[in-house]
Parts: C-alpha cells; structure tokens; sequence
C-alpha cells in the first residue's frame, strides 16, 4: 500500500510541490481498490479544508488590503486638500496607494495566497475526478468478478 502525502499547512505549497502533490494523489493502486476507496473522502476533506482556510486567509487578507486603502486615501486627501486648497484626483490618490511600500507588501502577500487557493483548487479538481475513475475501476471491477450477472 502507498503513501499519501499531506500538507502540514497551505503555506507549504508551491508550484513544485504541487506537481509532487498532484502526481501522488492522482494514482490509483488497483491492488489496493478497496483501500483506494476506502480513504479517498478523508483526502479529499483534508484538501477541502486547506481550500477554506486558504479562501478564508485571502479574504481576510482582501479585507486588510480595502481598508489600508481607504486609510491612505483618507489620508493623502486630507494632506493634499490643506495643501492645495482643491481636491485630489482619483489618479492621484490611487497613486499614493500603490506607491506605499506596505499596501504593496500586502498586495504581494494577497497574490501568493490566491495562487496557493488556485493550486489547491486544481488539488480538489483533480480528486474529484480520482473519485469518478475509482467508482468506474471498482464497477468494471465487479463486473469482471462476475458480482452483478
């Protein structure tokens, strides 16, 4: 029997990891169907769960990153208008969010962890379609058993 292998957390995958991960979860060992089927829902939840926790992460991240914005904004629109006496552009503003080294750090941080939900995205994909080739292995099984006529 095979050995699957688990993430200790979302953090852990990359691209190269994936590959490994993909490559592992992927195969089906008819030797051990039974086995096979037997432990494929609790995969399956377990990279089910990764998949929310690393949804969860990105939203939060994405909730982080509207209000710095907003904080910025409020910011430099009260900083430009005691200056110049007129409102900021929408340009100008936006300018001043993208240039702030920690709206960037977030953005940054926010686009590695929508990639880690996208792989673990392709994870779940891939074991759903596990899931359908073990049932059709199992009934060509049976069938060739001769278990249902």
């Amino acid at each position: 029997m095979r050995e699957y292998i688990f993430l200790k957390n979302n953090e852990e995958l990359n691209w190269e990891k994936y590959i490994e991960l993909a490559d592992n979860l992927a195969k089906i060992d008819k030797t051990y169907l039974e086995t096979e089927l037997g432990h494929h829902a609790s995969i399956f939840a377990y990279y089910s769960g990764l998949l929310n926790e690393s949804k969860a992460r990105s939203e939060l991240t994405q909730h982080y990153l509207d209000k710095m914005e907003a904080d910025i904004r409020s910011k430099e629109d009260a900083k430009y208008r005691l200056e110049n006496k007129s409102k900021p552009t929408d340009k100008y503003l936006e300018s001043k969010v993208l240039s702030d080294d920690g709206y960037s750090r977030l953005k940054e941080e926010k686009l590695a962890l929508d990639h880690r939900f996208n792989l673990l995205k392709g994870l779940i994909s891939s074991l759903e379609h596990r899931k359908d080739c073990l049932i059709q292995i199992s009934s060509n099984s049976r069938k060739e058993m001769g278990i249902y006529g």
